[in-house]
């Protein structure tokens, strides 16, 4: 059975880091090595994870990661451990308090080993969004089976937790980072594109993960409908999220266009440089963004704005 990876960042998670663990040890895939960094807990979550230490089934392991690094931060707490973290044929990421369903990583894994694994190719799938006890809230928004680059380039359907990717992923996502040499600001929205970009992004629609959304989480999932207006009209017409959004889209076209289509590169042209007539283009563009409708309009109307610059 092929080696699989899971990388799990840990921080101040005593209070659910243990239900995940037990979920990933409860994986039907048998050969698996979760890789557990912990960026400086003040609370009692490394006792939560080295309890776990010698009690997993046999074929998988816990592999905490030791160093004197200090805090990170979560984008660089995940990346780094993932850049340094043994090869292996697959790897998937984790959040610390969330569940995953017994079957996720196999069923993600078929569908990969079913495309062939020469070529950089993700995964993603379903889920279930639910409140801090794992009541269930909603489900996530159905995506079509293999979206294409337009689908990902405004919306964003594949959450890290939901991530499965091969070998040859992770060769290039370190070898074509932004050329400021950082990782992205949205990693798992910079994946998610990078693969469409080489034709090879694939969704399973099933639910196979519980996302615990908690009090502390800043997430649209937390909000109810008027709530949610306002948080978006905080972030995208008074705050820097459309510049951030813009910023990875001229990164993206700068580092991937060898690998992309006619058809996509032209679409990078309309989506990135600033012209009268792109601007146009844009605000008339003619296939859907965006999966829900309220968020198609509102999408066109920061287009209007020429937010996205």
């Amino acid at each position: 059975m092929k080696k699989v990876v899971v990388i799990l960042p840990a921080y101040n998670g005593e209070k659910y880091i243990g239900a995940q663990i037990e979920s990933l040890l409860n994986q039907t895939w048998e050969n698996l090595d979760i890789v557990v960094r912990d960026d400086g807990s003040r609370d009692d979550t490394l006792r939560v994870i080295r309890s776990w230490i010698g009690r997993e089934p046999k074929g998988k392991r816990i592999l905490p990661v030791v160093d004197d690094d200090g805090n990170r931060g979560y984008i660089r707490n995940v990346f780094d451990t993932w850049k340094k973290s043994e090869p292996a044929d697959y790897y998937c990421f984790c959040d610390q308090d969330d569940v995953w369903r017994p079957e996720k990583i196999e069923k993600c894994v078929a569908l990969l080993e079913s495309k062939g694994d020469n070529v950089p190719a993700l995964c993603f799938h379903g889920y279930n969004v639910c409140d801090s006890e794992l009541h269930f809230l909603r489900k996530s928004d159905p995506v079509s089976a293999e979206p294409d680059l337009a689908a990902v380039c405004y919306d964003f359907p594949c959450l890290n937790f939901t991530i499965v990717v091969n070998h040859a992923f992770r060769e290039a996502f370190f070898a074509n980072l932004p050329k400021d040499g950082d990782y992205p600001n949205y990693p798992d929205s910079w994946m998610a594109k990078m693969a469409a970009c080489y034709g090879r992004l694939y969704a399973i629609n099933e639910p196979l993960a519980e996302y615990r959304r908690n009090d502390q989480a800043a997430s649209w999932s937390n909000h109810s409908a008027i709530s949610l207006l306002v948080w978006r009209m905080k972030k995208f017409l008074a705050g820097d999220e459309p510049e951030k959004i813009a910023k990875e889209l001229r990164d993206l076209r700068e580092v991937f266009a060898p690998v992309m289509i006619e058809q996509d590169q032209e679409m990078m042209k309309v989506f990135t440089e600033k012209s009268r007539a792109h601007y146009f283009r844009r605000l008339f563009w003619p296939d859907r963004l965006r999966r829900r409708k309220i968020e198609e309009l509102e999408l066109r109307f920061l287009f209007l704005l020429n937010k996205f610059w």
